[in-house]
């Protein structure tokens, strides 16, 4: 089997494995699907004869890693994030710092690795990814607090470990390792990547918002109001009718609520105002599909 067949065989079974998977985790519901999915990568990669291409770091840095943070942008709740700001900061900094030295000093100690060494470790290692911990905590209905500090601190930690990595590593690089030169390393990584992140994070924004495309959008339409407002404690109901040819889909992120509503179906979701008197909701469809009904407040 060729380099080219063998990728493009790595490509079908990795798909007909993600479908399987997500199947599997509808009716296993206490195993999140990212879990799934990591297990299943696993399995891939002990099929025998599998060649692939190889990947390196700057196709992960700089394709793979962009569109998954982009995405986590966008499903954070604003309001809760802003809240939890400062957990969040030093969970994101401080913790992430803590955690580098934590391994460094392990590894120096135990492995017998150098300092460098066992930071430039700590640094690969620090920045965790919850997103199982998170899918856990929203089937158990946990606090929204909670959930929006574990989602913003997986968010930011990525841009503190990858700004240590690089401080690290380019002061290993130099041949001359050392705390001094590694800090201000990171101080140039971290205002450069600011800058660079604000400046292409507005034009992202601007170009988001010129899309007309349905292929390029991820939905065609969302219904309004999307926000619900009235007196804390006041109970409301949305109701919403499909009658087009594929699933709407209701999100309430405060509320826990993600409901997928199939072809022909009603749905009807009760819920309370909380002390801010507001609810932030979006409900979605392709009309390319054929989509057609209504969302009503009551």
């Amino acid at each position: 089997m060729s380099t080219a067949q063998g990728f493009l065989f790595f490509l079908l079974l990795l798909g007909v494995a993600a479908a399987g998977l997500r199947l599997l985790s509808r009716t296993t519901p206490t195993v999140p699907y990212p879990v799934l999915l990591a297990v299943g990568g696993v399995l891939i990669g002990l099929v025998p004869g599998l060649s692939l291409p190889p990947i390196g770091p700057d196709l992960i840095l700089l394709a793979f890693v962009p569109g998954l943070v982009f995405e986590a942008s966008l499903s954070q709740d604003l309001g809760e994030l802003r809240r939890r700001i400062l957990p969040i900061s030093l969970l994101a900094t401080v913790g992430v710092f803590a955690t580098v030295l934590l391994i460094a000093a392990l590894s120096h100690f135990f492995l017998r690795l150098d300092w460098a060494s066992g930071f430039l470790l700590g640094a690969i290692v620090a920045a965790t990814d919850p997103i199982a911990v998170v899918g856990i905590l929203r089937q158990l209905r946990a606090p929204k607090g909670l959930e929006a500090i574990l989602d913003g601190e997986s968010l930011f930690n990525d841009g503190t470990g990858v700004a240590i990595f690089a401080a690290v590593l380019g002061t290993i690089v130099s041949g001359h390792p050392s705390l001094l030169d590694a800090s201000v390393r990171f101080v140039l990584v971290t205002l450069g990547g600011i800058v660079i992140g604000l400046g292409v994070g507005a034009v992202g924004v601007l170009l988001v918002r010129r899309v007309k495309e349905a292929e390029l959008e991820m939905y065609d339409y969302r219904f309004d109001p999307k926000t619900i407002k009235g007196k804390p404690g006041q109970k409301v109901t949305l109701e919403l009718k499909n009658e087009g040819k594929t699933e709407h889909n209701l999100t309430i992120d405060s509320q826990h609520i993600d409901k997928d509503v199939e072809k022909g179906e009603d749905a009807k979701v009760a819920v309370t105002l909380p002390k801010s008197g507001a609810i932030h909701f979006y409900c979605s469809y392709h009309k390319t599909k054929g989509m057609a009904g209504s969302l009503s407040v009551g």
